[in-house]
């Protein structure tokens, strides 16, 4: 999947939650889909059981995690 995100365009943008769920978050991109299942825009850890969230395409449906 390719994507163009506001947030890839500008320093830090919408990465500065604490990770609490109730912290404000806001997303956006625009999208060209190539394949039916793709990230669009994530951020975790780079451990076995992260916290993060992700924001993709499965199966050609949008789809959210938080946690």
């Amino acid at each position: 999947c390719r994507a163009q995100s506001s947030a890839a365009n500008a320093r830090g943008a919408g990465f500065s939650s604490n990770g609490y769920q109730d912290d404000p978050i806001t997303l956006a991109a625009w999208i060209y889909p190539t394949a039916a299942t793709g990230s669009i825009l994530s951020k975790s850890q780079d451990v076995s059981e992260p916290e993060g969230y992700g924001f993709q395409l499965k199966d050609g449906k949008l789809q959210f995690n938080y946690v």
